[in-house]
């Protein structure tokens, strides 16, 4: 086989790789990587809004975190409705190691997500724990001992969980994306926003 012959050769393996995965990012999911990425972008902001300036408590009043819920509650609906759309197999195959490892998944997320919410309270669902009226101490023990942010993790590793069972290589590539996103942005905002976690000025009088 001659160089031109293995070039060749190489330069289609590398093409058909590409196309794989670029095969991926069809408009549904492209469609759903910009919600959750507004989504996230949307809630990071209102945060560090009310933790720099108490921008909601300024505005609101006492209904500061009913603000932020209404705020934050359309691009995080968006999102939901744009990852159900996601372009899927025609046919779901039952059984198998991946509906195992899908399953697994799930059930790890999902237990994740209970532990983190036992910990903190179902407020955190909206950020209630980053109010400055909120009563709950920043978490370091429990769960929040040896993962960080269990209810980031959770969401992540449930989404990864359905995309497997479903798989749905477009859904996993979603819930990767905002794995990250969870991780990388909104984490560190709220654990620098959380009112017993930053300087003594944001503790409640």
């Amino acid at each position: 086989m001659t160089r031109k012959d293995l070039n060749g050769a190489n330069s289609t393996g590398t093409e058909a790789h590409f196309t794989g995965v670029a095969a991926l990012l069809t408009p549904g999911v492209m469609r759903a990587l910009t919600a959750a990425t507004v989504a996230v972008g949307t809630n990071a902001l209102s945060v560090m809004a009310q933790a720099r300036g108490r921008a909601w408590e300024r505005a609101c009043g006492e209904h500061a975190l009913a603000c932020h819920a209404a705020a934050i509650a359309p691009a995080w609906t968006w999102f939901l409705l744009e990852q159900q759309r996601i372009e899927r197999p025609r046919t779901n195959p039952q059984g198998g190691w991946l509906s195992i490892l899908g399953g697994t998944l799930t059930i790890i997320g999902n237990c994740l997500l209970v532990a983190g919410f036992r910990r903190v309270g179902p407020g955190a669902l909206v950020n209630a724990d980053l109010f400055s009226d909120y009563p709950r101490e920043w978490q370091s023990g429990g769960v929040y001992a040896p993962v960080a942010d269990p209810i980031s993790l959770g969401y992540g590793l449930a989404l990864a969980g359905r995309a497997v069972r479903l798989r749905s290589g477009g859904t996993l590539v979603v819930a990767a994306w905002l794995s990250a996103l969870l991780l990388a942005v909104e984490a560190p905002v709220e654990r620098w926003a959380h009112p017993r976690a930053r300087s003594s000025s944001h503790v409640r009088s």
